[in-house]
């Protein structure tokens, strides 16, 4: 769910309304761009690095090791959802995890306390 913009007494500020499932699911169209770059020769990090690539407008949120593997949280700040992906050295990513509505909801909100020259209430 996009962020209502609002006017106060101190300036602009944004409202990310009240958690509703479906505002933090994606939809076929979301993830059609990136499983475009399934089995690109190069690796996870360049593909992230990408202006071009399938992870433009990502946000990385964490880079951790589990099950053997290194995976990467990345947000998508304007659709609201987040993905797990798994970093590879070659085939451009491994697995692809689509994160629960509220496990998006609870990294959309936390990623709006690092929004810079942007005050974001939760309600």
């Amino acid at each position: 769910m996009p962020l209502i913009k609002k006017l106060g007494p101190e300036g602009t500020y944004f409202v990310r309304p009240p958690f509703q499932p479906a505002d933090y699911t994606p939809d076929g169209n979301d993830l059609s761009p990136i499983e475009s770059y399934r089995g690109y020769p190069g690796d996870t990090l360049t593909l992230l690095a990408d202006r071009e690539g399938p992870f433009v407008g990502f946000q990385k949120i964490n880079d951790t090791h589990h099950s053997g593997k290194r995976w990467l949280t990345l947000l998508n700040p304007y659709r609201d959802f987040a993905i797990d992906v798994e970093v590879v050295s070659v085939g451009g990513f491994g697995e692809l995890r689509i994160l629960s509505p509220e496990q998006s909801y609870a990294i959309s909100c936390e990623y709006d306390t690092r929004r810079k020259g942007q005050k974001v209430v939760n309600v």
